[in-house]
């Protein structure tokens, strides 16, 4: 669609509100790839704080993002994945709002 400048309107828009810090490598970062690019699998395996072992698939080219409690990302059609949590001892916390914009009519 178009906007009243004549620019295109998003089909879609989401929005990370970060509420635990994740500016170190390691603390669950949120990772992202370009839509135009094949992400790359692989297998890891990550030690929870009980000491317990858990084997995962991982985007590995993935632009690991270092954010700080309090920061929003805005972010439109890429890969996007939550990436090793090794280094954190509390769970990751972001909340998403999406914006989707109406494509059918009455």
């Amino acid at each position: 669609g178009k906007d009243l400048r004549g620019g295109c309107v998003p089909l879609f828009m989401k929005v990370g509100f970060v509420l635990t810090d994740m500016s170190e490598v390691g603390k669950g970062n949120f990772g992202c790839l370009p839509i135009n690019r094949e992400p790359e699998w692989e297998e890891v395996e990550a030690t929870r704080s009980d000491g317990s072992v858990r084997s995962r698939k991982a985007v590995v080219n993935a632009h690991t993002l270092l954010l700080k409690a309090g920061t929003a990302v805005l972010f439109e059609q890429c890969w996007h994945s939550g990436l090793s949590n090794a280094n954190n001892v509390a769970d990751r916390c972001v909340m998403y709002v999406q914006y989707a914009r109406r494509i059918l009519q009455p």
